[in-house]
């Protein structure tokens, strides 16, 4: 048992074992009721980062999504202008999302677009905005150009994978 607790602590957990006896209302039962565990962190990082307990960690989610593009104009930002859902300026990296399909503050690879405003054919990005016309699976990606060069983007078919939902 000491060296579970030596590891957990190690780890930045306190593992804590307490009878159910010792927290039970007065007459209550609680002999076929095995011992609880409690996992709490110290602030020393996320227990599931160790590579004891990586396999609870939680599965990354990847969605078929259409993708379609939109930049610092006031048309495609009315009548905010080129600032994100918090105020923030809008810079590559931000997209527009449907905050009840991924939450705000999402961190995402998005794969699979095609243009010369983005770096590649992959993206890692921040769910930073939302839209009006961005609901269930479409995801609005801000692009730093003109007017005529945010339009050729269209609408593509992209792969989105959740890496960390959101804050």
């Amino acid at each position: 048992m000491w060296q579970g607790a030596a590891a957990a602590l190690a780890t930045g957990m306190i593992l804590l074992w307490t009878h159910p006896a010792a927290a039970a209302p007065a007459g209550m039962n609680t002999a076929s009721q095995p011992p609880k565990k409690i996992v709490t962190t110290l602030g020393l990082g996320d227990p599931l980062a160790h590579p004891m307990t990586a396999s609870l960690a939680p599965r990354q989610t990847t969605l078929d999504m259409t993708a379609t593009a939109y930049g610092p104009t006031a048309q495609d930002n009315y009548p905010y202008g080129a600032t994100d859902y918090y105020g923030a300026p809008l810079r590559i990296g931000d997209v527009a999302v449907d905050p009840s399909v991924i939450p705000l503050g999402s961190k995402l690879r998005i794969c699979g677009y095609h243009t010369s405003l983005l770096p590649g054919s992959c993206l890692t990005a921040t769910a930073n905005d939302t839209g009006s016309a961005i609901r269930g699976l479409h995801v609005d990606i801000y692009l730093d150009g003109s007017e005529s060069q945010v339009s050729m983007f269209g609408i593509q078919p992209v792969s989105v994978t959740v890496i960390r939902s959101g804050w």
